[in-house]
């Protein structure tokens, strides 16, 4: 599923950090895709032909990958957010 309006994802580069933040506004769980813009990928230092993945720090600690077109399915909760630590 593609981001709706009910959801706002914005990142954040402070020297060797990179961070993507996907806040929802929804009443339920939703599994949505994100795929980062060229703009995004050159803030992040981001390179094709590259692996990289997520680390959700606020639930889980589990690892997210992208895939090579730096795409990513997430499940953001329900009036809540998650923050991907980009490595």
């Amino acid at each position: 599923k593609n981001c709706s309006d009910k959801h706002v994802i914005y990142g954040r580069v402070a020297g060797p950090e990179k961070l993507m933040i996907v806040a929802g506004f929804t009443k339920t769980m939703e599994r949505i895709k994100i795929k980062l813009t060229e703009e995004a990928k050159q803030k992040f230092g981001l390179a094709s032909g590259n692996q990289y993945i997520g680390r959700d720090l606020l639930r889980s600690g589990t690892d997210i990958g992208f895939n090579s077109d730096f795409e990513v399915e997430v499940d953001v909760p329900p009036y809540s957010a998650l923050i991907l630590k980009i490595k």
